[in-house]
């Protein structure tokens, strides 16, 4: 059965593609009191209450043995000899050819667009598709011939298809949907005791969604504790940095893990950084980021969105039961 999502994905990453990915941007009837200001400037600035869709990305990887992109679900697709490549900690890998279909076949020499770790833009030559098996094996079950342990890749939804890339990048980290010519840059993670950091969260918790999360922990009958009376003790802070279209933007975010009941709370907020220095809010929600490997602005209105670069998940043979996390 041929792979469904084999030509989305391409299709979806080839630059010479002309859709945009929309995001959300500030929400005109959002009115918000910019808790960061001195006074000396109007106070109000019109803010997203919600955080801007952030560009999908696609991790790279070397588990064919060369640069490439796994761009769907494998298996029995698979055709030709099996190859064993060379791997680390215990994970087996394996690599067949994958039997394309006409419409498959023509995604040869298509470009796609790559970001680096700075956030550069660079391109990447589809040059052949492969599938690949990489899982870790029972190592109770002893040697098993390649065959066999491609049944158990098969078994455990651990083949994939991967498109093959040729590229002259430097040091690539993602594949994106194309959006045309618009920057992305890293955010920087800043130092808590920095001032730009103590500034920050300082502006933050200024925020009326900090008093509201305030007033939720001390009414949390179980939670509360007198002995820590500010919900945000246990919260995990953190400030980034960025400039992106030649804005300058800070990003705030105090995040209180709550797991199996227990009280949970999350402010995040970004600001503008403005000619006299000082921030003026753009941002500010109870939502979090899916993470900060790389700033976007995929719709030019200036407010930002950040994107995380996804990890591969390890498949195992066999599953341990660890027991209930509560």
């Amino acid at each position: 059965m041929r792979n469904r999502f084999l030509a989305a994905t391409l299709l979806l990453l080839a630059s010479s593609a002309c859709d945009d990915v929309e995001a959300l941007g500030p929400d005109a009837g959002e009115a918000t009191v910019d808790a960061g200001t001195d006074g000396a400037a109007p106070p109000v600035a019109v803010v997203a209450q919600e955080l801007p869709d952030a560009p999908s990305l696609t991790a790279l990887t070397w588990a064919s043995g060369q640069l490439g992109v796994v761009i769907g679900s494998g298996g029995s697709t698979a055709q030709g000899r099996i190859e064993q490549l060379a791997s680390d900690d215990g994970v087996v890998m394996l690599r067949r050819g994958h039997r394309a279909e006409p419409d498959e076949a023509a995604m040869i020499g298509q470009v796609v667009t790559l970001f680096e770790q700075s956030g550069a833009r660079c391109t990447a030559t589809v040059t052949r598709l492969v599938e690949v098996a990489e899982f870790v094996p029972d190592p109770e079950l002893g040697r098993r011939s390649k065959a066999a342990l491609w049944r158990v890749a098969e078994e455990r939804g651990a083949v994939t298809v991967v498109a093959e890339l040729a590229s002259a990048c430097n040091d690539p980290l993602v594949a994106g949907e194309p959006v045309d010519d618009r920057a992305a840059t890293a955010p920087v993670v800043a130092e808590l005791e920095s001032p730009v950091a103590v500034d920050a969260i300082a502006r933050l918790r200024a925020l009326p969604r900090f008093a509201a999360a305030q007033d939720a922990y001390r009414a949390a009958p179980y939670d509360y504790d007198p002995a820590r009376p500010d919900w945000s003790e246990e919260a995990e802070p953190l400030v980034t940095e960025f400039t992106l279209d030649g804005r300058a933007y800070v990003t705030a975010a105090l995040e209180r893990p709550g797991s199996c009941g227990d009280f949970y709370a999350s402010m995040f907020a970004v600001w503008l950084r403005q000619p006299d220095g000082d921030l003026r809010l753009i941002i500010d929600t109870d939502d979090q980021p899916g993470g900060y490997d790389l700033a976007f602005d995929v719709d030019r209105d200036g407010v930002p969105e950040l994107a995380r670069v996804p990890e591969p998940e390890v498949v195992y043979e066999t599953i341990e039961y660890d027991g209930c996390g509560c």
